[in-house]
């Protein structure tokens, strides 16, 4: 389902004399599949990522009506443009090329003589077996992970395809979060593209992307944790309006074996984000949360928790009163009852009458710093 235009053109240029004249830093962009446009109008129907060629034919040939035409394309997210060189559009006009290098939009020519038929096909079967050797790939990583009996016998398939078992891995699982709102699948789709392209551009090793349970991960061979971090930021600025990415980072560990559990790692990383709406959260920054996801009996967790909170929870339920949120408060100015009192712009005496409450309804004392800590943990436990 992906291939960079960089990868797709790699040998136009000595066998159909293809030539890139803008562009050139757009090249990590991915191309779904190719078509002849010949029309400014028809270039409003294209679906994205597309490579475009055109002979000119129809109304592109005016100066004035390519430039409208390449502006079409980028606004429809499309991937690149060829324009065959002829009777119809003799020479790309400058205008054009500068808008294209501004964009990172790449331009291509290519000669008259040349079949277009000839050349389209020729990248379409690309295209192809690009898609049927990645779905290979995919299905045997996912193998890999979620079939520990069969391992022995992918490893050795997979590193036949490049993923080494003594490189550095990471997995990054991520999803999109639309609020009350239904994710589409056409969202989905654009975020695996966006994400495929900026992949591109910061993994130095290989990569896999793959899709379970409606979630995306990727993973990553061969990747310092500077350059995790940057193809991270990257994502976080794709953020917007319409849609909100959540991410969830592993650690990078150091050989392929292990990679069933920093998978594991993601993805409870990630599932930390959605409940606390958190664009990223790392494994390695979580602190006492890594301590609890790596207890695999997770009722174990969700009891310690009831038996600490469930009492103030049904107090708060029963009664409408927000205790609860005060003990997070409370926490989080580490006990304190004059910050508190400030975050929350009540009296100290409203901070000791709430205080008061709770051990009445708990039995426990939150001015001593043992019940502190086992309130704060059933509080973090809530939240994986």
């Amino acid at each position: 389902m992906a291939i960079t235009i960089g990868k797709l053109c790699k040998d136009v240029n000595q066998k159909y004399k293809m030539q890139l004249v803008a562009g050139k830093n757009g090249l990590e962009s991915i191309v779904n599949w190719v078509h002849i446009v010949e029309d400014i109008e028809v270039a409003s129907f294209l679906l994205g990522y597309e490579l475009v060629f055109t002979t000119g034919i129809g109304n592109i040939q005016n100066d004035g009506y390519m430039l409208n035409f390449v502006k079409g394309l980028v606004e429809r997210e499309v991937s690149g443009l060829v324009v065959n060189i002829g009777p119809y559009i003799k020479s790309v006009p400058k205008e054009v090329i500068e808008y294209c290098d501004v964009n990172n939009f790449p331009l291509y020519t290519c000669p008259w003589e040349m079949r277009l038929v000839e050349i389209t096909r020729d990248l379409c079967k690309k295209i192809i077996n690009s898609e049927v050797n990645e779905k290979k790939l995919e299905s045997d990583l996912k193998d890999y992970i979620f079939y520990p009996a069969q391992r022995e016998r992918i490893q050795y398939v997979l590193e036949r395809r490049g993923l080494m078992r003594d490189v550095n891995y990471c997995v990054i699982t991520m999803g999109l979060d639309n609020g009350d709102n239904t994710v589409t699948e056409n969202d989905n789709v654009r975020l695996e593209f966006f994400a495929r392209r900026e992949i591109e551009k910061w993994a130095s090793g290989k990569y896999v992307l793959f899709w379970h349970e409606r979630y995306m991960s990727i993973v990553i061979a061969g990747i310092e944790d500077s350059k995790i971090k940057e193809f991270v930021n990257a994502m976080k600025e794709h953020s917007v309006e319409r849609f909100n990415i959540r991410m969830g980072v592993s650690s990078n560990v150091d050989n392929l074996s292990k990679l069933d559990i920093v998978y594991e790692r993601s993805r409870e990383v990630f599932t930390m984000c959605m409940k606390k709406k958190d664009c990223v959260l790392f494994y390695n920054d979580l602190g006492i949360y890594k301590i609890l996801m790596s207890v695999k009996d997770k009722n174990v967790l969700k009891d310690f928790s009831s038996n600490i909170l469930g009492a103030i929870k049904e107090y708060d339920k029963n009664n409408s009163t927000d205790y609860c949120d005060f003990l997070k408060i409370f926490i989080e100015n580490d006990g304190s009852i004059q910050k508190t009192s400030e975050e929350l712009f009540v009296h100290r005496n409203t901070i000791n009458y709430k205080i008061s409450k709770i051990k009445k309804i708990t039995g426990m004392d939150i001015m001593e710093l043992e019940n502190l800590l086992l309130i704060k943990l059933s509080i973090e436990i809530d939240n994986i």
